[in-house]
């Protein structure tokens, strides 16, 4: 897998197994097909020109963001997502271990797909650290 695989804008996308129930509400519906993902909220990721194997990014949202250093395993990557300093997410760390799937066999419409967990590494407000999230496109 080369670096360029992960380049683009990846908009965030969460399922939350609370809504899934044998199908029985419109949440449900929106979480597991997808396409209305929470609004502004956008991954974006590229080579690093100065590391062959390096990544570098942001994630964005609405009043925030986070600058993202990572490297390219090949199978995955590993992020470290930092806070910038004169905003709200100053001190912020997060590290964030994904994946890209490959696509699946007889799939219909499918999108690359990045996978993974995102590990908040310092607390902040009233948020611990060592709190593990999914991450998935």
């Amino acid at each position: 897998m080369s670096t360029e695989e992960f380049s683009g804008s990846w908009t965030y996308r969460r399922f939350n197994p609370a809504f899934v129930s044998g199908n029985q509400t419109p949440e449900e519906d929106t979480l597991i097909v997808a396409d209305n993902p929470p609004p502004g909220i956008v991954l974006t990721l590229n080579p690093d020109a100065t590391r062959p194997t390096g990544l570098v990014g942001t994630i964005e949202w609405q009043g925030g963001g986070l600058d993202l250093r990572g490297t390219d395993r090949g199978s995955g990557f590993d992020i470290v997502g930092t806070g910038r300093p004169g905003t709200d997410t100053n001190g912020w760390e997060y590290r964030y271990d994904g994946y890209l799937i490959s696509p699946l066999p007889h799939a219909n419409d499918e999108r690359p797909t990045l996978v993974g967990s995102v590990i908040r590494a310092k607390p902040h407000g009233d948020r611990k650290a060592g709190e593990v999230f999914p991450l998935s496109r």
